[in-house]
């Protein structure tokens, strides 16, 4: 599970060849049901952006990569 404060690189849909560091600031503690799947939850989460930059705007959608505590990324 991730935890408050948890690195979490974030990868704009629009820029799919820049990442911007972020981390974890709130996590929702109820789930949200899927539309698709009964098996399906979703938690919503927000995240802080940690740099400024002219590529970031609101309502853009984008990938994130929430990282476990300590910032190592898992082996895949």
């Amino acid at each position: 599970m991730p935890v408050v404060g948890s690195p979490a690189p974030i990868t704009l849909d629009a820029y799919p060849d820049g990442t911007y560091p972020a981390r974890l600031r709130q996590v929702s503690p109820i789930a949200a049901r899927g539309a698709f799947s009964p098996k399906v939850r979703t938690f919503a989460a927000i995240f802080d952006i940690e740099a400024q930059h002219g590529a970031l705007a609101p309502d853009l959608s984008a990938a994130v990569d929430v990282l476990p505590e300590g910032g190592a990324r898992a082996a895949r």
